[in-house]
């Protein structure tokens, strides 16, 4: 004990003893007046310093946010291209795409070909920005102030002519859309002029007598029918039409008292029946005199769409040689939110090869 007591005095007593010396990072750390080191406090700046500097560096830009410095953004004599400039009042797309505003006289000099003379424009051209064009999206156009929706449709240059535009017309925000499809590179508003006078066309059949007030109105009769059967041959009567100063159009159908699409799906497999068929059709619209055939075949299926469109084409080609008109009567299309449908007949392709469409459209 005596020796233990005696080694702790000398201990405290040691001025390089451990206990009584400043941890070594107290003395790093603090001058002799116990302030800290110079060097501590300049890094302590330099951080705040890189702190502030990025708080004005994207994205959070303090600098713009509180209206300090000069302005970034494209000069104001400057106008941005694609798809960063504005659209004009009254042209909108469902993307956004850009586009100029220009006036009718000044189309030409944009890339497009005169209005034709059958329509008036009720608004100015607007040019689509070139980058978007064929690109699919719908064009919205507002209404002129009076105009009447009835008689306002959408127009575009397609690269080679004026095309007319299927749309809807909202009365609510007085807006006439398009639906989604490829956009063309110019759009206007338009009416529609004077054009020839109304065709009223009548169905015959054989068995029936066409009172005198509809031989007087109708400018059209189309006389029959010539009806498919699951043979692939036509049947029924067509003599004896009465006469009138009304054309005489030869009906062929598969639409009786039901719509026999069996015989009609047998029928578009046979290239070979096709061909007896449109000589046949030929043949008897020649011999009796009429000035044209009514194709009335109805329930074709989207798969058959291109072999009725073939079976169209070669019949016009034959009935073209002898002078006689081909019509066509198309069923009503089904409206699917963003598109047509028209089953299996293609307008577009039914429309190049006949003369003639009849549209069956709802009352409404």
């Amino acid at each position: 004990m005596e020796v233990k007591r005696r080694m702790e005095e000398e201990r405290h007593d040691d001025p390089t003893s451990a206990d009584t010396q400043p941890a070594d990072s107290d003395q790093a750390n603090q001058n002799e007046s116990g302030r800290p080191a110079p060097w501590l406090v300049i890094g302590f700046i330099a951080v705040a310093l890189l702190i502030i500097a990025g708080l004005f560096l994207p994205p959070i830009s303090l600098g713009q946010r509180l209206g300090l410095g000069g302005d970034s953004s494209v000069d104001s004599g400057t106008t941005p291209t694609g798809d960063t400039a504005s659209a004009p009042d009254g042209f909108s797309t469902g993307t956004g795409v850009a586009a100029s505003e220009v006036a009718v006289a000044e189309l030409a000099s944009n890339g497009a070909g005169a209005i034709p003379t059958s329509l008036t424009a009720l608004s100015n051209g607007f040019v689509v920005d070139s980058a978007s064009v064929g690109t699919t999206d719908q064009v919205t156009l507002n209404l002129p102030a009076g105009a009447d929706s009835n008689v306002v449709d959408m127009y575009a240059w397609d690269g080679s002519g004026w095309t007319f535009v299927p749309t809807t017309v909202d009365e609510s925000s007085q807006t006439v859309s398009s639906i989604n499809q490829p956009l063309q590179s110019v759009y206007l508003l338009a009416q529609t002029g004077p054009s020839t006078p109304f065709a009223i066309g009548a169905e015959w059949n054989s068995d029936q007598v066409l009172a005198q007030e509809v031989i007087a109105a109708v400018t059209e009769v189309s006389a029959g029918p010539l009806t498919l059967a699951s043979s692939g041959d036509l049947q029924g009567d067509v003599s004896g039409v009465p006469s009138g100063s009304y054309g005489r159009f030869l009906r062929v159908t598969n639409v009786g008292s039901v719509i026999d699409q069996a015989s009609l799906s047998s029928f578009l497999s046979d290239t070979g029946a096709q061909t007896t068929q449109i000589d046949v059709i030929a043949n008897t619209a020649s011999a009796g005199g009429f000035a044209g055939v009514n194709v009335d075949y109805q329930g074709i299926s989207a798969a058959q769409g291109p072999a009725f469109s073939d079976f169209i084409s070669q019949l016009a080609t034959a009935l073209d040689a002898q002078g006689i008109q081909l019509a066509v009567t198309l069923a009503t299309p089904q409206f699917t939110g963003t598109s047509w449908d028209a089953g299996g007949q293609d307008w577009a392709a039914i429309g190049q090869s006949a003369d003639i469409v009849y549209a069956q459209m709802p009352l409404d």
